[in-house]
């Protein structure tokens, strides 16, 4: 939906001049975005969930949602990564790369789920919202 074309006069620059672009400040860029935007959305989203008074009736309605399944994640992550790799039969680097896997299924569902929004928001302004296999294509096409 966001267009990142203006990237790509940027990343021809940075990886000029280099044989492999692994080794050129390209590297730098990627990482740095990324981890600029991962953070500024997982920090923006739970300031709003939590410190906005704005979803104080969706955090008293839905506690579970809220407080105790966020519980139980953090401590499934304690408890995946605390143990040695002796106590569990996989290294923590193989549990971290189970963990990535998870969270990219999770992430890439979130935004499947976005996307069908979105087109839910333009299948009600053409009058087609009640057309459950309009709704039902939308979702295939988001999901896929």
């Amino acid at each position: 939906m966001l267009n990142a074309l203006w990237l790509a006069p940027i990343v021809l620059w940075l990886a000029h001049g280099y044989s492999n672009p692994e080794s050129s400040p390209l590297d730098l860029l990627y990482f740095g975005l990324t981890a600029l935007f991962w953070i500024g959305h997982r920090l923006s989203s739970t300031y709003l969930a939590y410190c906005t008074e704005a979803y104080r009736p969706l955090l008293r309605e839905q506690p579970i949602r809220f407080v105790i399944l966020p519980l139980l994640v953090t401590a499934g992550c304690f408890a995946l990564f605390l143990p040695a790799d002796s106590a569990l039969p996989w290294t923590r680097e193989e549990r971290l790369i189970g963990l990535a896997i998870v969270d990219y299924a999770c992430v890439t569902y979130h935004f499947a789920a976005q996307h069908f929004g979105a087109l839910s928001l333009y299948r009600s302004r053409a009058d087609r919202s009640s057309c459950i296999q309009t709704r039902r294509s939308d979702r295939f096409f988001a999901l896929t």
